[in-house]
């Protein structure tokens, strides 16, 4: 078998690794707090998955914002869901404590065929090192019922 040049070999194998890392990941949304806020709500304690308790912000980039109204959303469309626990203070008020996650969803018709075609990541505790989704049909499952919205649940308020 030939050799390649060294060159050329440190090139395939570079691309090879940037090609299976970015095989299904979806990227941390820097700068998602200056996007569109869909809503916002509160998960008591009682809320199933126990993991779902707290605070929810909804952030949408501009794509993910153009297909809130039609329930089409274009590649590129991406929506965050920064959750939050909650501490319930003194004076009757429910207040912001630890991130629980930052969940991200990606538009990607042609890279997320089997969720409808969005990837799925989550980063504990919004650190981007710390990727937490190990199979977006599991995320997915819970989007299923929303197909007609495009598989998003949130809606902003009219």
């Amino acid at each position: 078998m030939p050799r390649l040049p060294r060159i050329a070999a440190v090139a395939l194998v570079i691309a090879a690794a940037s090609a299976s890392a970015q095989d299904g990941a979806v990227a941390y949304p820097d700068g998602y707090r200056n996007w569109f806020h869909v809503t916002s709500r509160v998960n008591l304690t009682g809320s199933e998955p126990e993991s779902a308790v707290g605070f929810h912000h909804i952030y949408a980039n501009e794509k993910a914002r153009a297909g809130l109204d039609s329930g089409q959303f274009e590649d590129g469309a991406v929506f965050v869901l920064d959750r939050f626990k909650y501490n319930e203070g003194e004076d009757k008020t429910l207040n912001e404590g630890d991130r629980r996650v930052l969940a991200v969803m990606l538009k990607d018709a042609a890279k997320f065929k089997g969720t409808g075609g969005w990837g799925f990541e989550g980063f504990k505790g919004g650190d981007a090192s710390q990727r937490v989704v190990k199979d977006g049909q599991a995320c997915f499952v819970c989007h299923i019922p929303f197909e007609k919205q495009g598989f998003v649940i949130s809606r902003p308020h009219k």
